[in-house]
Parts: C-alpha cells; sequence; structure tokens
C-alpha cells in the first residue's frame, strides 16, 4: 500500500508519538486540523469557481456564442444597439474587474493559509531556525517583489511551509494573522509581499489543490509543465517567487537505495545526501525566463524561426522590388511554417509582441539548502542506539541526527520536549549566466550545483553541534 505507507511517512509521523499525548492536547489538535480542512475546503472551492470561469469567458465557443448573440442584437429595432452594448460592457467587466478581484481574493486566503500554517507548525521555541550564507532578497529597487527562481533540495513535506516562512523573514518582519488581516484591509502587505508559487507534478501552486492531489496520484516524476505555460502564469498573475525541487520527491532511506542502483546502472554521479534531480521542470523555467527577457537561446528551432521572420520582413520591406505572385508564393510558404497564428499579425506587430517586457526579473537564482535535526541521546562514542528515557548517565551524550519530519510532527513540536532544529543555507548564482545556455548545458550545470550540494551538507552534518 505505498499511498498509506506515504500519508504514515509524511504526514503522521511515529504514531506512538500522537499517542503519547494527553486528551487536551489531542483535542487541540483535531481543533487545528479541522480548521486547516476548512480553509483547504474554501480555498478549493474558489478555485474551481475562478478556473471555470476563466475558461469560460474566453473560450473560443463562449466567445462564438457571444459574437453571434451580439449580431443578433443588432437587428432588433430600437432596443437592438442597447442590449449588444450591455452584452459587450456585460463580457468586458467579467474579463477586466471580476475575475482580477477573484484573484486577488484567492491570493488572500491562499496567504492566510499559509500564514495559519507557519504558525501552528513553525512559530514556537521548540523549533529552532538556523539560517546562514546569502540573504534572500527578492524586491527590486523599486522595494516590489520581482520573478525570481528557488531551487531547492526536498526534505520534508514541510518544506513548502518552510519557504514561504524563509520569504516573509527575508522581505518583512513575521506575520501573525491578526496583523495580516487587518494591515491586509489597508492594503499595506498586498503592495510588496511576495507570492510564492511551487511547480511540482505539472501544476504552479501553493496550497494543495484537488487537481495537484490527483496529479500526484496519476502521474510520475516526469511530469513536468511546458514554458508557454507559466509565460502565461506570469503574464496573468504579474510577478511571481517560482520554487522548484528538483528531487520532485522527499528523500527517505526506501527511495535512496533505489536511487543507488539505477546510478550504478547508469554511471550518474552518486549523491550520500540528495536524489538525483530531474531536469524538466527547471530547464522549462528557465525557457520561459530567456523567452520573456528576449534572450537568444542557442536552440536550432529558434533561430530557424528567426531567419523566417527575417526573411517574411524582407519580402514586406521590398514587395515593390518583384511581381506580386512571385512575393504571394514566398510568403505562402513561409507562413506555412509559421504557422496561422504567427501571420495574423504584421511581422513589426510579431517582433514587438517578442520583445515586449512585461514582468521584472531577480538577477539571480537562489540555491537553498534545507536540513533538518533532533538531538538524540546515545550511549558510548560509537554506537548509535538510544538510550532508555532515564537522566543521562556518564557514558551517554546527545547528538544531532538528521530527521525528516511529518507535517504532525511539526504540528505537535510545541508539545514535544526534544526540540527540532531547522538549518538553511542560501547561495544565489548570476542569473545572467545561465539563461541563455541550450537544455543540455542547463542540465549539467544543475548536476554540478547538485555536486556541491551534496559536499554542503556533508560540511554541515560535520561542522554543527550542540552547545
Amino acid at each position: 500500500m505505498p499511498l498509506l505507507n506515504t500519508l504514515r511517512t509524511h504526514f503522521l509521523g511515529p504514531w506512538a508519538e500522537i499517542e503519547a499525548l494527553n486528551l487536551k492536547i489531542k483535542l487541540k489538535l483535531l481543533m487545528q486540523l479541522l480548521a486547516i480542512a476548512r480553509y483547504l475546503i474554501i480555498y478549493n472551492v474558489w478555485h474551481i469557481i475562478i478556473f471555470h470561469l476563466h475558461n469560460f469567458t474566453n473560450g473560443k465557443i463562449f466567445m462564438w456564442i457571444i459574437d453571434t448573440q451580439i449580431k443578433i442584437f443588432l437587428h432588433i429595432p430600437i432596443i437592438g444597439e442597447f442590449l449588444a452594448r450591455s452584452l459587450d460592457k456585460l463580457l468586458n467587466y467579467a474579463r477586466t474587474r471580476l475575475l482580477p478581484g477573484m484573484e486577488r481574493i484567492e491570493q488572500f486566503l491562499e496567504t492566510i493559509f499559509q500564514i495559519c500554517l507557519i504558525e501552528m507548525t513553525f512559530r514556537n521555541e521548540n523549533v529552532k531556525l538556523i539560517i546562514t550564507g546569502d540573504k534572500l532578497h527578492l524586491v527590486g529597487p523599486d522595494k516590489k517583489p520581482t520573478t525570481s527562481l528557488i531551487v531547492a533540495n526536498h526534505r520534508s513535506i514541510m518544506d513548502y511551509t518552510l519557504l514561504n516562512l524563509l520569504t516573509q523573514v527575508y522581505n518583512h518582519e513575521p506575520l501573525s494573522t491578526r496583523q495580516y488581516l487587518l494591515d491586509s484591509m489597508s492594503g499595506i502587505y498586498t503592495s510588496f509581499l511576495p507570492s510564492l508559487k511551487f511547480i511540482s507534478w505539472g501544476k504552479i501552486s501553493n496550497v494543495p489543490t484537488l487537481s495537484l492531489i490527483g496529479s500526484v496520484l496519476l502521474k510520475d516524476e516526469n511530469t513536468s509543465i511546458p514554458p508557454s505555460r507559466i509565460k502565461r502564469f506570469l503574464e496573468f498573475h504579474g510577478n511571481q517567487v517560482l520554487v522548484v525541487f528538483p528531487e520532485v520527491n522527499v528523500i527517505t532511506p526506501e527511495i535512496r537505495l533505489i536511487q543507488r542502483k539505477i546510478t550504478e546502472d547508469y554511471h550518474s554521479p552518486k549523491f550520500q545526501n540528495l536524489l538525483y534531480p530531474r531536469f524538466k521542470t527547471f530547464v522549462a523555467s528557465m525557457k520561459c525566463f530567456a523567452y520573456l527577457q528576449n534572450v537568444k537561446r542557442t536552440r536550432k528551432g529558434h533561430l530557424y524561426v528567426k531567419k523566417v521572420i527575417t526573411k517574411l520582413d524582407k519580402i514586406v520591406n521590398d514587395s515593390g522590388k518583384k511581381s506580386e505572385d512571385s512575393n504571394d508564393r514566398e510568403i505562402t510558404k513561409l507562413k506555412m511554417f509559421l504557422g496561422h497564428d504567427f501571420c495574423n499579425d504584421t511581422v513589426r506587430e510579431v517582433e514587438d509582441k517578442l520583445n515586449e517586457p512585461t514582468i521584472s526579473f531577480d538577477q539571480f537564482i537562489w540555491d537553498i539548502t534545507i536540513l533538518y535535526f533532533q538531538p538524540k541521546l546515545v550511549r558510548g562514542e560509537q554506537e548509535a542506539h538510544l538510550c532508555p528515557s532515564e537522566p543521562p548517565q556518564q557514558n551517554c551524550h546527545y547528538r544531532l541526527e538528521q530527521i525528516t519530519p511529518s507535517f504532525m510532527q511539526l504540528l505537535t513540536s510545541r508539545y514535544r520536549k526534544v526540540p527540532i532544529i531547522i538549518r538553511v543555507d542560501i547561495k544565489k548564482h548570476s542569473l545572467g549566466k545561465i539563461i541563455a545556455l541550450k537544455d543540455r548545458k542547463l542540465e549539467k550545470w544543475l548536476e554540478g550545483l547538485w555536486c556541491e550540494k551534496d559536499k554542503t551538507i556533508t560540511e554541515i552534518e560535520q561542522k554543527i553541534k550542540l552547545t
């Protein structure tokens, strides 16, 4: 039962630890779980309404029906023109006012959910967050969020909430639910609080949705998302902080054993602390960033399209020098290559669309390394078994061990005696040196980054100590 094992490992954790809690704490946990479930239901219902409304108002069939209805109205005497204008205004209102307003409410619900989850899991005395390396600066010169890319290893299901916390800690003082509710009414946080989205399992989201859960259950780890979809998302929603987990899965002993066998068969680099990265989502993100910034990538297909556009432009400019039939034949051939959509506009309009900057980008890619530790009481210098639950003897000592905390372990962390220590290391890499690379070189770059990250984790393990 892989699904049940996943739920036990990533959501419940050791059942004995939950059973050991007293009745009062269990009732508190039940109330918190019900509150989380309520948020998820409200968000998913709202998300589904927006999804269908967007598809409905922008669908080809719907637009054909509207155009037909307007033409019918125009043939009606006296009130026909009024009805046609009213229908057109209603459609324009749905697109320009209603949908953006509903999107803002969705973003508000998303932020509230993450702030509540952070308060329940990470903000207590038994969770210690240690951050080293570069400062995670995700805003531009105007102090407003830019479109940024974070690449992180995947150690726990709670990495999603932790990264939401990191973007808040570095770009503003930590928020509380009550504070956010009060201040968002006056528009204080909505202008500069970074909007975080995870690109995973073929979806772009920051809250578990039904479509994301379905993708996890029905698809595999190689599921990717096309660059055009990321582009449309950014153009519609504006600047976003995008997060990619190249490992896709949370590392566990079972998955690590499977990976070692695969890397031996394919002679891939062997990692001691990481899973081998999947490249498709990262490469798709870089393609999208390059396209939106008008960066020429060394790909043959892109060069062919550019040459065709240049030739078409030359034909249009030199139309007086050749016969009309000759020009028409050449243009028809080029249209067959470019496709109908490319040729609905003039060549000048096409190039303007390609070159138009609509999103502001961060100049760095952010590399985040996440580790979770917990002190364990061990006997002797080399033995790894735990001492009994009794006061430490002379031959016992505490040692930090890596853990994969479940959702329930962090939710109940405030009621435990043993703290959880989270170690986060941040490094930044120049986007300009990476964005123009072709696909294979991007894969090599990410593989090299993972080799460095593996060494970094080993160094952190060797250096971290209890004081």
